[in-house]
Protein backbone atom coordinates (compact mmCIF):
# COMPACT_ATOMS: atom_id res chain seq x y z
CA UNK A 1 0.00 0.00 0.00
CA UNK A 2 2.69 2.17 0.68
CA UNK A 3 4.59 2.36 -2.26
CA UNK A 4 1.02 2.54 -4.41
CA UNK A 5 0.64 5.63 -2.50
CA UNK A 6 3.37 7.22 -2.60
CA UNK A 7 5.66 5.82 -5.27
CA UNK A 8 8.79 3.62 -5.79
CA UNK A 9 11.82 3.69 -7.88
CA UNK A 10 13.39 0.99 -8.56
CA UNK A 11 16.91 1.12 -10.23
CA UNK A 12 16.27 -2.78 -11.31
CA UNK A 13 14.69 -3.64 -14.76
CA UNK A 14 12.91 -6.74 -13.28
CA UNK A 15 10.79 -3.78 -11.30
CA UNK A 16 8.97 -1.10 -12.83
CA UNK A 17 8.50 2.16 -11.38
CA UNK A 18 5.26 3.29 -10.02
CA UNK A 19 4.33 6.81 -9.46
CA UNK A 20 2.64 8.41 -6.68
CA UNK A 21 -0.73 9.07 -5.98
CA UNK A 22 -0.20 11.02 -3.33
CA UNK A 23 1.54 14.47 -2.97
CA UNK A 24 2.38 15.91 0.40
CA UNK A 25 3.68 19.62 1.16
CA UNK A 26 6.13 20.71 3.46
CA UNK A 27 4.67 21.89 6.65
CA UNK A 28 5.10 25.82 6.89
CA UNK A 29 4.01 27.80 10.31
CA UNK A 30 1.26 30.65 9.30
CA UNK A 31 2.62 33.14 11.69
CA UNK A 32 6.46 34.52 12.65
CA UNK A 33 8.47 31.84 13.86
CA UNK A 34 9.38 31.73 17.66
CA UNK A 35 12.03 29.35 19.52
CA UNK A 36 13.68 28.55 23.25
CA UNK A 37 16.82 27.41 23.65
CA UNK A 38 16.00 24.20 25.83
CA UNK A 39 19.32 22.85 27.69
CA UNK A 40 19.66 19.02 27.85
CA UNK A 41 22.48 16.81 29.34
CA UNK A 42 23.28 12.90 28.66
CA UNK A 43 24.30 10.71 31.43
CA UNK A 44 26.35 7.77 31.75
CA UNK A 45 24.08 5.71 33.90
CA UNK A 46 25.50 2.36 33.12
CA UNK A 47 29.74 3.30 34.39
CA UNK A 48 30.15 1.17 37.14
CA UNK A 49 32.11 3.94 38.66
CA UNK A 50 35.19 1.67 39.07
CA UNK A 51 37.35 3.92 37.95
CA UNK A 52 34.95 5.40 36.19
CA UNK A 53 33.60 8.92 36.03
CA UNK A 54 30.08 8.84 36.14
CA UNK A 55 28.04 11.81 35.66
CA UNK A 56 27.25 13.91 32.40
CA UNK A 57 28.74 12.64 29.59
CA UNK A 58 27.17 15.38 26.92
CA UNK A 59 26.01 19.08 27.23
CA UNK A 60 24.18 20.85 24.98
CA UNK A 61 21.10 23.37 23.74
CA UNK A 62 18.62 22.54 21.10
CA UNK A 63 15.73 25.01 19.95
CA UNK A 64 12.67 24.38 19.98
CA UNK A 65 9.44 25.63 18.58
CA UNK A 66 6.16 25.75 18.81
CA UNK A 67 3.67 27.00 15.91
CA UNK A 68 0.34 26.59 13.91
CA UNK A 69 0.74 24.98 10.48
CA UNK A 70 -0.50 24.70 7.36
CA UNK A 71 0.08 21.05 5.29
CA UNK A 72 -1.47 20.48 1.95
CA UNK A 73 -1.91 17.06 0.65
CA UNK A 74 -2.79 16.12 -2.99
CA UNK A 75 -4.58 12.40 -3.91
CA UNK A 76 -4.41 12.18 -8.04
CA UNK A 77 -7.65 10.35 -8.18
CA UNK A 78 -6.46 8.84 -12.22
CA UNK A 79 -3.23 8.07 -10.24
CA UNK A 80 -4.62 6.00 -7.37
CA UNK A 81 -7.36 4.11 -9.93
CA UNK A 82 -4.31 3.40 -11.61
CA UNK A 83 -2.11 2.02 -8.74
CA UNK A 84 -5.00 0.53 -7.05
CA UNK A 85 -6.72 -1.29 -10.52
CA UNK A 86 -7.50 -4.39 -8.52
CA UNK A 87 -9.88 -2.77 -5.85
CA UNK A 88 -13.34 -1.58 -6.39
CA UNK A 89 -13.95 2.14 -6.41
CA UNK A 90 -15.80 1.77 -3.39
CA UNK A 91 -12.53 0.36 -2.02
CA UNK A 92 -10.23 3.18 -3.80
CA UNK A 93 -12.57 5.47 -1.66
CA UNK A 94 -12.19 3.93 1.56
CA UNK A 95 -8.39 4.52 1.22
CA UNK A 96 -8.92 8.16 0.45
CA UNK A 97 -11.02 8.07 3.76
CA UNK A 98 -8.36 6.57 5.55
CA UNK A 99 -6.33 9.82 4.45
CA UNK A 100 -7.83 12.22 5.41
CA UNK A 101 -8.17 10.58 9.27
CA UNK A 102 -4.36 9.96 9.05
CA UNK A 103 -3.82 13.62 8.37
CA UNK A 104 -5.69 14.59 11.22
CA UNK A 105 -4.88 12.25 13.84
CA UNK A 106 -1.49 11.37 13.48
CA UNK A 107 1.83 13.43 15.20
CA UNK A 108 5.08 13.73 13.67
CA UNK A 109 7.46 11.43 16.31
CA UNK A 110 10.77 13.72 17.49
CA UNK A 111 11.48 14.41 20.80
CA UNK A 112 8.14 12.81 22.35
CA UNK A 113 9.11 12.02 25.39
CA UNK A 114 10.46 16.07 26.55
CA UNK A 115 7.88 18.07 24.44
CA UNK A 116 4.73 15.62 24.06
CA UNK A 117 3.83 17.18 20.75
CA UNK A 118 0.05 16.79 20.87
CA UNK A 119 -2.50 19.65 20.17
CA UNK A 120 -4.08 18.20 17.21
CA UNK A 121 -5.96 20.12 14.21
CA UNK A 122 -7.64 23.15 14.10
CA UNK A 123 -9.21 22.84 10.89
CA UNK A 124 -9.33 20.14 8.03
CA UNK A 125 -10.57 21.71 4.34
CA UNK A 126 -11.46 18.93 1.68
CA UNK A 127 -12.26 19.56 -1.74
CA UNK A 128 -12.33 17.30 -4.41
CA UNK A 129 -13.18 17.86 -8.32
CA UNK A 130 -12.31 17.35 -11.97
CA UNK A 131 -9.73 21.13 -12.03
CA UNK A 132 -6.51 21.13 -11.31
CA UNK A 133 -5.25 20.62 -7.66
CA UNK A 134 -4.97 24.18 -6.15
CA UNK A 135 -2.44 25.03 -2.84
CA UNK A 136 -4.32 27.55 -0.63
CA UNK A 137 -0.75 28.66 1.24
CA UNK A 138 -1.31 32.13 -0.75
CA UNK A 139 -3.55 32.27 2.15
CA UNK A 140 -0.66 33.09 4.56
CA UNK A 141 1.42 35.36 2.30
CA UNK A 142 1.15 37.79 5.15
CA UNK A 143 1.92 36.61 8.16
CA UNK A 144 -1.04 35.49 10.98
CA UNK A 145 -1.38 37.70 13.77
CA UNK A 146 -3.98 37.37 16.68
CA UNK A 147 -6.65 40.17 16.69
CA UNK A 148 -8.86 41.52 19.07
CA UNK A 149 -11.74 39.60 17.97
CA UNK A 150 -10.00 36.48 16.43
CA UNK A 151 -7.29 33.92 18.37
CA UNK A 152 -4.38 33.15 15.73
CA UNK A 153 -6.21 29.72 14.82
CA UNK A 154 -9.76 31.40 14.30
CA UNK A 155 -7.29 34.19 12.64
CA UNK A 156 -5.68 31.49 10.25
CA UNK A 157 -9.03 29.93 9.65
CA UNK A 158 -10.82 32.69 8.23
CA UNK A 159 -8.10 33.84 5.79
CA UNK A 160 -8.18 29.93 4.75
CA UNK A 161 -11.76 30.22 3.81
CA UNK A 162 -11.25 33.68 2.14
CA UNK A 163 -8.73 32.23 0.35
CA UNK A 164 -10.93 29.60 -1.39
CA UNK A 165 -13.21 31.73 -2.41
CA UNK A 166 -10.93 34.21 -4.11
CA UNK A 167 -9.41 31.48 -5.77
CA UNK A 168 -13.13 30.29 -6.98
CA UNK A 169 -14.28 33.17 -8.29
CA UNK A 170 -10.31 33.08 -10.23
CA UNK A 171 -10.36 29.68 -11.07
CA UNK A 172 -13.66 28.15 -10.67
CA UNK A 173 -14.77 26.11 -7.43
CA UNK A 174 -14.17 22.63 -6.99
CA UNK A 175 -17.13 20.13 -7.74
CA UNK A 176 -17.41 19.72 -3.62
CA UNK A 177 -16.03 21.15 -0.63
CA UNK A 178 -16.34 20.46 3.28
CA UNK A 179 -14.59 21.19 6.23
CA UNK A 180 -13.82 19.51 9.80
CA UNK A 181 -15.93 22.24 11.59
CA UNK A 182 -19.08 21.72 9.19
CA UNK A 183 -19.31 18.16 11.07
CA UNK A 184 -19.33 19.06 14.47
CA UNK A 185 -22.18 18.25 16.59
CA UNK A 186 -23.42 14.87 14.68
CA UNK A 187 -23.40 11.43 15.88
CA UNK A 188 -20.09 10.75 15.35
CA UNK A 189 -16.72 12.69 15.62
CA UNK A 190 -16.45 15.47 12.99
CA UNK A 191 -13.42 13.27 11.42
CA UNK A 192 -14.94 10.20 10.84
CA UNK A 193 -18.06 12.15 9.67
CA UNK A 194 -16.03 14.12 6.71
CA UNK A 195 -14.52 10.38 5.69
CA UNK A 196 -18.09 9.18 5.76
CA UNK A 197 -18.79 12.47 2.84
CA UNK A 198 -15.58 11.86 1.20
CA UNK A 199 -16.23 8.69 0.28
CA UNK A 200 -19.93 9.26 -0.44
CA UNK A 201 -18.53 12.24 -2.47
CA UNK A 202 -16.18 10.42 -4.04
CA UNK A 203 -18.89 7.77 -5.52
CA UNK A 204 -21.08 10.83 -6.77
CA UNK A 205 -18.16 12.13 -8.64
CA UNK A 206 -17.22 8.71 -10.39
CA UNK A 207 -20.47 8.32 -11.60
Amino acid sequence: MDGALFGRFATGIAVNNVDSAVHVAHLVTVHPLFSVTDFFSVQDLLKTGEGEDRGGSHINTAELTSGLFYGYVVVDLRQLDENFAVLSKEQRAEIVAWLVRAVTQVEPAAKLGSTAPYAGVREVMVEIGRRQPRSLIGAFERPVEPTRDRTLSEEARHRLEAHASEIDGLMGAPDWRSTLRQHVGTTVPAVDAISDAVVANLAGLAA
